[in-house]
């Protein structure tokens, strides 16, 4: 009886352990990342929550070179204004951190492109999100003061 008491202990000494090793699905990294991105539409989905954000259709690259197409969400200041139509009109690679957010995570089908043309800077925007419908569209954060214009690489011409 004493050797089930010694093991129960122990299990509760260890368990909490080896609990708090575990990563929970809910802890994800909420760590800011620099990313570059090309910002290939505007949608025309209703704001929900803030009326000083944009919602993007992007390339987005990460540190490891891959490209994703994402949902990117630029929320700014009430004295802040989103980044000028006529900037993203030009295509440039922009710098940004950014963080992961899986909750607003959707599918292609789900992410609405405006009928407006001057709303969409890339032709093949519809495309990538009409080709597979159901495809995973990963959803990121900008902290808006970090945005900036890519510093000219020798990698630029290739990363995009």
């Amino acid at each position: 009886m004493r050797s089930i008491a010694c093991v129960a202990a122990l299990f509760y000494l260890i368990f909490p352990l080896a609990e708090a090793s575990q990563r929970s699905v809910f802890d994800l990294p909420r760590r800011p990342q620099l990313v570059r991105t090309r910002i290939l539409a505007i949608s025309s989905s209703v704001h929900t929550g803030s009326s000083n954000q944009e919602v993007y259709l992007a390339d987005v690259v990460q540190k490891d070179g891959v490209h994703r197409l994402a949902k990117l969400i630029d929320r700014y200041p009430d004295y802040g204004s989103p980044i000028p139509l006529s900037v993203l009109k030009e295509r440039p690679l922009l710098e940004m951190k950014v963080i992961r957010d899986p909750s607003c995570d959707s599918v292609n089908r789900d992410f609405f492109l405006s009928t407006d043309e001057r709303r969409l800077f890339d032709a093949g925007a519809r495309v990538a999100i009409t080709d597979d419908p159901t495809s995973p569209l990963p959803c990121f954060k900008t902290e808006h003061l970090t945005i900036q214009f890519a510093k000219k690489s020798r990698n630029s011409s290739s990363a995009m």
